[in-house]
């Protein structure tokens, strides 16, 4: 009795042995078979939290309606980076952009916080929003990083209001298959460095990607001496030439001449402005203002 009794115990082991090897096995297959997310390997993640975007807000402001654009190829254009006072003015921009789809998007923005710097600064990464994830142009960035053109910091992304203020309206208005090539350019730049960069971008990005130069116009003023020096500012934008260079409009330096080399390269018509407006009209203080402008450029 008592051998019968161990070889029922061999049985049940043995039983229990092939059952969790069957159910390993079983496992393996599913996890091999299960659909896996489409995500860059390696990619750092960049996440953008809605209190930080002021989302869902931004796209509560009104848009006008933009009939004069329809069927034009666009170039390039200028917006605002200041949210959520000029969340309008931006909504409108993109709203513009949307009507043609493009591929990928270049984002130019001064460096706001080391104005000696004389490098163009970038990072391959993901950012992640409400709105979902969307990726920068992660081979492209490499390259020009191999080449020496830009230098990757990721740190300098991450403070840089400029780029990521951007990222949202990208989402809504192009989708998150558009890629992003985030450029913080540094004011000290040399123009030889800005031309060849351009022209690497321009042989790498497909042909229908759009250039945006994310920067507001006066700095610091009242609203009526803002609005004054911004009536000489965007007709001069308009024709392509960067007047952001002057006392008191300290947000494009280099990078807005990165975005009209490129402009020139693409001959470009001259600007449409879409909106304008002043930090003050939206309800802010109207003796230190800011300016905004709202523009694109037709191939």
């Amino acid at each position: 009795m008592q051998t019968i009794s161990w070889q029922r115990q061999k049985w049940v082991m043995s039983g229990l042995v092939v059952a969790v090897a069957a159910a390993c096995f079983l496992t393996m297959i599913v996890a091999i078979n299960k659909p896996q997310a489409k995500v860059q390997k390696g990619l750092p993640v960049m996440t953008l939290a809605a209190s930080q975007l002021f989302y869902p807000d931004i796209f509560n402001a009104s848009r006008q309606p933009l009939h004069a654009l329809t069927g034009q190829s666009l170039a390039g254009g200028i917006t605002s980076h200041h949210l959520p006072v000029a969340a309008r003015l931006i909504n409108e921009f993109y709203a513009a952009l949307g009507e043609q789809h493009p591929s990928t998007v270049v984002v130019l923005v001064t460096n706001h916080f080391h104005f000696d710097d004389a490098k163009v600064r970038t990072a391959a990464v993901q950012f992640v929003t409400p709105l979902g994830q969307i990726n920068t142009t992660a081979a492209v960035i490499r390259q020009l990083a191999a080449e020496s053109l830009v230098v990757e910091d990721g740190a300098m992304l991450t403070g840089e209001h400029g780029i990521w203020t951007q990222i949202p309206f990208i989402q809504r208005y192009l989708g998150n298959q558009t890629l992003v090539l985030p450029l913080i350019v540094g004011p000290e730049s040399s123009e030889e460095t800005l031309q060849q960069l351009e022209q690497t971008i321009r042989k790498l990005l497909p042909a229908d990607t759009v250039w945006v130069l994310s920067s507001d116009l006066c700095h610091y003023l009242s609203q009526q001496a803002c609005h004054q020096q911004d009536e000489q500012t965007i007709p001069d934008l308009a024709s392509q030439q960067n007047n952001l260079l002057q006392p008191h409009a300290d947000d494009a330096y280099r990078a807005g001449d990165l975005f009209f080399l490129h402009l020139q390269a693409m001959q470009a018509q001259n600007g449409i402005e879409l909106d304008r407006g002043n930090s003050a009209d939206f309800g802010s203080d109207p003796v230190s203002t800011t300016g905004y402008v709202s523009m694109v450029f037709p191939r």
